[in-house]
């Protein structure tokens, strides 16, 4: 059988199999759609962007090649366009890279059909705006003294974006009351309007955080809560290093090393976009996934969202003998002044990873992640369980229903969007391809279903 064919099977395959199971999980009320997008030619997908009108964007390596033997690989990375049936518009070659730890992610500053890439290529800082035609508009490079969370960049309803940069590394380091990182807001002709730092103090009236023990901050997030407002959010390590140690970041060993670190608090910070404070909540219990996605809906209320195994809603009963020490997944809201309007958990004793969460106009929430277990190494594929899961919640916080899909290797995007007029819900998920015959490949699908009458 030729690779080609082979492929086509493969991808006959992984299509039937999303399909039949999602037509198990929705039935009448919902209607699926699954988009599949650049068949056969992904190597690596980088990200995925969902616009407001259904339109897909799509950075990936198409192929990596070695110009010669012993040299690395040389990926050629690449930005497309698609409508939201799946007919693509227009393809942008964007770069050949070295090595494989180079990242992307995507954003849109507003609704002009325009996309920002943010980027990080070995030690270099980028960030591209690209037109609705796929034209580059402007382009901006510099050092990095180290690299960052990739969701940590947002537009700003104009044609801007706010993004979180390194500050140049020697001047952080004489001055420990001075952040390793700095907010910088771009107008949309790629011109700085404003640039603040953020600030890590001990006492309240100079720290972005609520005073306490030294700690190690990592922002893991920006969203906009209001065309005037930013949120911030990430989490807080107790006893760990000061606080402004450059390039410093949370990782499993901090975790899971109890005798150096107390506690792993979320924070939320609310600014206005001159970098005032205007709130701080810090939410306690030992996060494990943490704070992996924040939302600010139509009414400036925010939805968060966490792991832990050491926390309990504070309007609950507390958990149970049971039940003490399991993981459980735990959503909040919180009003547009940092008021928690409810708290709830699902999710008991299984480890998921969140990685987004969205409100429709009626202030229903998904929440959309990764089922993280230890598959038995001999039990085929078949077998193995589904690791993509989406789950939702009403406007009250009362759990509705929690869905599983994909294949035991398929992970999904960082992307959950609730579509303008349609009320569709989409987001996409990557399947990784093995093949005997080449290296492995990347399978990418856009879900989208419809809410019933």
């Amino acid at each position: 059988m030729s690779c080609a064919l082979r492929h086509r099977l493969d991808s006959l395959t992984i299509f039937c199999s999303i399909s039949l199971a999602f037509s198990s999980l929705f039935c009448a009320p919902r209607q699926l759609l699954t988009v599949p997008l650049a068949q056969g030619q992904i190597k690596k997908a980088y990200d995925l962007y969902i616009a407001s009108n259904g339109e897909l964007y799509l950075l990936f390596a198409r192929e990596a090649k070695k110009p010669f033997a012993g040299a690395s690989y040389l990926w050629k990375i690449v930005l497309a366009k698609w409508d939201k049936n799946g007919r693509e518009l227009w393809e942008k070659p964007l770069a050949d890279c070295y090595g494989m730890d180079n990242r992307f992610s995507l954003f849109s500053g507003d609704s002009k059909e325009e996309i920002f890439i943010r980027g990080v290529i070995e030690n270099r800082f980028i960030l591209w705006k690209f037109g609705a035609q796929g034209e580059e508009l402007w382009k901006i490079e510099s050092q990095a003294a180290f690299s960052l969370p990739e969701r940590i960049a947002i537009g700003d309803g104009a044609g801007g974006a706010y993004v979180v940069v390194p500050t140049p590394l020697l001047l952080s380091l004489d001055k420990k009351s001075l952040s390793p990182l700095d907010i910088i807001h771009y107008a949309a002709n790629g011109k700085v309007i404003d640039s603040f730092p953020l600030t890590f103090g001990k006492s309240p009236e100079n720290s972005w955080l609520p005073s306490g023990p030294e700690t190690l901050d990592t922002l893991e997030g920006i969203c906009t809560a209001s065309p005037q407002e930013l949120l911030l959010y990430g989490y807080s390590a107790g006893f760990g290093p000061y606080a402004g140690n450059v390039g410093h970041t949370m990782d499993y060993g901090w975790l899971s090393a109890p005798l150096i670190v107390t506690h792993v608090h979320i924070f939320l910070r609310k600014c206005d976009t001159r970098g005032r404070t205007l709130w701080n909540v810090l939410i306690p219990g030992n996060w494990n996934n943490l704070v992996v996605s924040a939302f600010a809906g139509k009414k400036g209320e925010l939805t968060v969202c966490g792991v832990t195994s050491s926390f309990s809603c504070p309007d609950e009963k507390g958990r149970s003998l049971g039940d003490l020490y399991s993981l459980q997944t735990f959503v909040f809201r919180y009003s547009s002044r940092g008021e928690q309007l409810w708290c709830k958990q699902f999710g008991s004793g299984v480890s998921l990873s969140p990685v987004a969460v969205e409100s429709d106009s009626q202030g229903n929430c998904y929440v959309l992640g990764e089922i993280k277990e230890v598959y038995p190494l001999q039990a085929s594929s078949r077998q193995k369980p589904k690791r993509v899961f989406l789950a939702s919640l009403n406007a009250r916080g009362d759990f509705l229903w929690i869905k599983t899909f994909g294949t035991a290797v398929s992970t999904p995007f960082s992307c959950l969007r609730v579509e303008d007029g349609s009320g569709a819900v989409a987001f996409g998920l990557k399947t990784t391809r093995f093949d005997n015959s080449q290296s492995p490949q990347e399978e990418v699908w856009v879900l989208r279903f419809m809410p019933g009458s």
